[in-house]
């Protein structure tokens, strides 16, 4: 962190005079070393430093297969609709993705919102580029490299270059005229409105008699057809018709992040940028304490914050309404997500009277005949999946044999990774392990919290060695300590805002003068911080 402040100051601003900014990184270091010595104050001796990164660092190459309830859903049947309410009055009052199943209905917080898109791929489709424009440009470019002394290239080889230019500044220049016609349609909308602190005070009706999204998407086309707007004579700038998206589903936060284009789209507030989808919720009326700065509220069009992707398309956006955690409305606010977490629950039941067996097989006759073996007990149409080799530690499942580890979500859970291990320590390490039965090596397990079930064959081990503690010591020591710690004080990380404030009876005010509550954060030392 101190490094990082330093990293601030090192070019001051003309008002800091030297010994200010000695002074300030000495603030920042007497800061600093009180929770250095707090995340450091959890010595550990040599050997139990040496136990605890043994089990720390252990791991084990699997070859195993897995099916996934919803893979075999069609083995369930078609629920009736007394099943589909009793199952969900059994998981009402479970969060989302929550409890021994990940399965539950009391959704997150959410929104409804709509947007419009000026999607910049087909803007560029559409424009013609002047000819003239583009001889005029190569022409310049070839005055100032001949000026510099440069090579000069030929208009033929450069011809494309240019086009892409003129082609780009173009959209750019009709991206501009659009967002200003957004930002006119809505002015005249909400010039008559009264403030209250940053938000406007919306009269009732105001969503019915503000102009629509269709028709500012028309006024955009209508816009960037304007003469000052194309190119020039021998070229055209027109604007396809921007889409309008408009949900008829709430929508929480992973399912904002999966909407095509908005779903990765950013903003940028200051010198910082953000998710779109996660900005979203600070809306006034969820986070009156943080959407002061944006001035985001429900059933206003946010006009001079528009959200870009990464393929230069602009989105402009409206939260239409607002939903606080709670149960839906209804079930058929739901209807299709409890059917198919009925039919993956019953499946994954189904599986787990099969899962002694397919282990057995796979001891005995190898993986993939277990695999084809379960397949056809069950009834299931699908093919037999193919086993394939992962590792497992005591914190992590992943696929091995690619560029870069995949963490495999239906595995990485608590029973099949404590069923991997305990496997591990039954090993001699030092003993070739197919001097040990399969079946002493075979693991079936049932995973209740992704209604999966894995079967898999420890084929190797691999144990911490000397050399690997040598290499790692200064890390596996902090993360030992900091597991201390977080053993020893399940509250968090003292110094996080929340802390300091709970702890010294701080009131956090707003902008508007209501009291607001701290964020939580989590335990992080000060090594990691900077």
């Amino acid at each position: 962190m101190v490094d990082r402040i330093a990293g601030f100051l090192r070019t001051p601003p003309s008002n800091i005079t030297e010994l200010e900014y000695h002074e300030a990184l000495s603030v920042a270091r007497g800061v600093y070393r009180l929770p250095s010595s707090y995340f450091e104050s959890a010595p550990l001796s040599d050997a139990r430093a040496r136990l605890d990164a043994a089990a720390l660092q252990r791991s084990a190459s699997v070859e195993a297969f897995w099916i996934r309830g919803e893979d075999v859903a069609e083995i369930a049947g078609e629920p009736t609709e007394a099943q589909i309410r009793e199952h969900y009055e059994r998981f009402a009052s479970t969060p989302l993705n929550g409890g021994e199943f990940g399965i539950g209905y009391t959704l997150p917080e959410r929104l409804k919102i709509e947007y419009i898109r000026l999607d910049r791929p087909a803007i560029e489709e559409a424009i013609t580029p002047d000819p003239l424009e583009i001889r005029k440009r190569y022409q310049a470019q070839t005055r100032e490299r001949e000026a510099a002394g440069e090579e000069v290239t030929p208009f033929a080889d450069a011809r494309d270059q240019s086009e892409r230019d003129v082609t780009r500044e173009s959209a750019d220049d009709g991206i501009r005229a659009a967002q200003l016609a957004f930002v006119g349609a809505m002015g005249e909308a909400t010039r008559t409105l009264e403030s209250e602190g940053p938000y406007k005070r919306l009269p009732e009706g105001f969503e019915a008699s503000r102009p629509t999204f269709e028709a500012i998407a028309q006024q955009m086309v209508e816009t960037v057809g304007l003469p000052r707007y194309p190119e020039a004579q021998g070229g055209s700038v027109e604007l396809p018709m921007p889409e309008v998206v408009r949900p008829d589903n709430w929508l929480w936060g992973s399912q904002l992040s999966a909407l095509e284009g908005f779903g990765r789209a950013e903003i940028s507030i200051g010198s910082a940028r953000a998710p779109v989808s996660q900005v979203l919720f600070a809306v006034r009326e969820l986070r009156p304490e943080l959407g002061s700065r944006l001035a985001l509220q429900k059933g206003l069009p946010v006009t001079d914050v528009p959200a870009t992707d990464a393929r230069g398309s602009v989105y402009f956006y409206t939260v239409l309404d607002v939903r606080d955690e709670s149960q839906p409305d209804s079930i058929d606010e739901i209807r299709e997500r409890l059917v198919d977490d009925w039919k993956a629950l019953q499946a994954y039941e189904r599986m787990q009277e099969f899962a002694s067996q397919a282990a057995a097989t796979a001891a005995e006759r190898g993986l993939t005949a277990a695999a084809i073996e379960l397949i056809d007990a069950l009834g299931a149409s699908i093919e037999a999946p193919a086993p394939q080799m992962i590792r497992v530690s005591p914190s992590a499942v992943v696929l091995t044999g690619g560029f870069q580890a995949q963490p495999i979500a239906e595995l990485d859970t608590e029973p099949f990774r404590d069923a991997a291990m305990a496997i591990f320590d039954s090993l001699d390490p030092l003993t070739d392990i197919e001097q040990t039965p399969r079946a002493e090596r075979t693991l079936g397990v049932p995973l209740a919290a992704t209604l999966s079930l894995g079967i898999g064959t420890v084929e190797s081990i691999s144990p911490l060695t000397i050399e690997g503690y040598r290499r790692q010591a200064d890390q596996l020591d902090m993360m030992l300590r900091l597991d201390e710690l977080r053993e020893a004080l399940p509250s968090g990380n003292p110094f996080s805002l929340e802390s300091l404030t709970a702890r010294m009876n701080v009131e956090m005010i707003g902008e508007d003068g209501d009291d607001v509550e701290a964020e939580p954060e989590e335990t992080t030392p000060p090594s990691e911080q900077g």
